[in-house]
């Protein structure tokens, strides 16, 4: 061979190479590009998961809250509750002692009545007693 055709060959092989570099240089490109791309991708869709899950946190919260809420006016009503009744309870309980009071003053009173009328009968009578 002579050293023309070796010097056609070796720029032949020297242009094959640029060329394959220049193709690999690109494909690298893309592929960073393309990774770059699903990496922003990722990222987007964290975010968006982040904050739905921050969206569905705070609505839930406020759910929790509204509950805590609702329990502790139930609670307060149920104790308000509780202290009307033990109030009725102490008023009957009350009012129970003053008719068993006026009871026993009726009986009383009908006992004084009774030995009245028995001793204005023994009076009417000339001495004799007579039963009510």
């Amino acid at each position: 061979m002579k050293s023309s055709e070796l010097d056609m060959k070796l720029n032949q092989l020297e242009a094959r190479e640029n060329l394959l570099q220049r193709e690999r240089l690109s494909f690298n490109t893309e592929y960073s590009i393309l990774n770059f791309t699903s990496l922003l991708s990722f990222v987007d869709i964290k975010d968006d998961i982040l904050a739905r899950m921050g969206e569905e946190t705070t609505s839930r919260e406020e759910s929790l809250c509204e509950l805590r809420r609702t329990l502790h006016q139930r609670e307060e009503k149920a104790s308000e509750d509780e202290r009307v009744l033990k109030k009725k309870e102490r008023d009957l309980e009350e009012a129970e002692k003053k008719i068993d009071i006026s009871f026993a003053k009726l009986k009383e009173r009908e006992v004084d009545v009774n030995n009245r009328l028995f001793g204005l009968g023994y009076k009417r009578e000339g001495g004799s007693p007579r039963a009510p």
